[in-house]
């Protein structure tokens, strides 16, 4: 009887395994799995909270996990235009990788002796004449080997190009943190009002900040900081204040 719960256990791990998933932008279903035929996966097609703001024309990066050994196979991304995810709708917007090298990411391999899960990261450019401040849906499909289809759905918000509201909202952010920086420079704190726009151009502009953007999964360079899927932490550097 032991041997043979043992062995329903081991088998129910494979299969929990066996699997890949949307990780950035965060997806509606989370880090849940499983192969699906529906749109969305098992994250629905139910709109949800806007976890990432984009601006049109711009790139977005795209990150994925496998979590078991894969060969071949090759992934997608398409956005609707709108929060009612339809197929039709997705086909209208087949997302362009940022590298020139047309729409498809193929040889999604884990090989033999790699870590797992193994994770994937591509750059994409957002449609010329897309913009949804209203909301969008982001679908990632994976169609691996032995006719597995993999979805996941993220739901974002695309701003049109010289979106006020962004500009003054950037400018202010800007103010507050000239004033934090001067009375506490070695302040850790993370903020729930940075997009990842902002934050790209901050990194250009504030070379004495290591910083990590909502939703990138990464904090390079940090040692004692935590960054979450909801916030941006960013941490002072001393030297600018000697």
């Amino acid at each position: 009887m032991q041997i043979f719960k043992s062995l329903v256990l081991a088998c129910a791990a494979s299969l929990v395994y066996a699997h890949g998933f949307l990780r950035s932008p965060r997806a509606r279903g989370g880090t849940s799995a499983g192969p699906s035929n529906a749109i969305c996966g098992r994250g629905g097609t139910r709109a949800g909270s806007s976890v990432a703001t984009f601006t049109q024309g711009g790139t977005i990066d795209v990150e994925w996990d496998i979590t078991i050994r894969h060969n071949n196979g090759f992934v997608e991304v398409r956005i609707c235009d709108g929060t009612l995810v339809s197929s039709s709708c997705l086909n209208e917007n087949l997302m362009q990788l940022a590298n020139g090298r047309g729409t498809r990411v193929n040889n999604v391999n884990v090989n033999s002796g790699e870590s797992q899960p193994k994770r994937f990261s591509e750059t994409y450019r957002l449609p010329a004449g897309l913009s949804c401040p209203g909301g969008c849906v982001l679908q990632w499909e994976w169609l691996a080997p032995g006719n597995q289809n993999y979805h996941g759905c993220s739901d974002i918000t695309i701003n049109p190009i010289g979106n006020n509201n962004n500009v003054n909202n950037d400018s202010q952010d800007e103010e507050d943190e000239m004033e934090e920086e001067r009375s506490n420079p070695l302040e850790l704190r993370c903020r729930d009002r940075v997009s990842e726009r902002t934050c790209d151009r901050r990194d250009r502009e504030l070379s004495f900040k290591k910083r990590c953007c909502r939703n990138s999964g990464r904090c390079p360079g940090y040692e004692n900081s935590k960054c979450t899927s909801n916030f941006c932490c960013e941490r002072y550097a001393l030297n600018r204040f000697r």
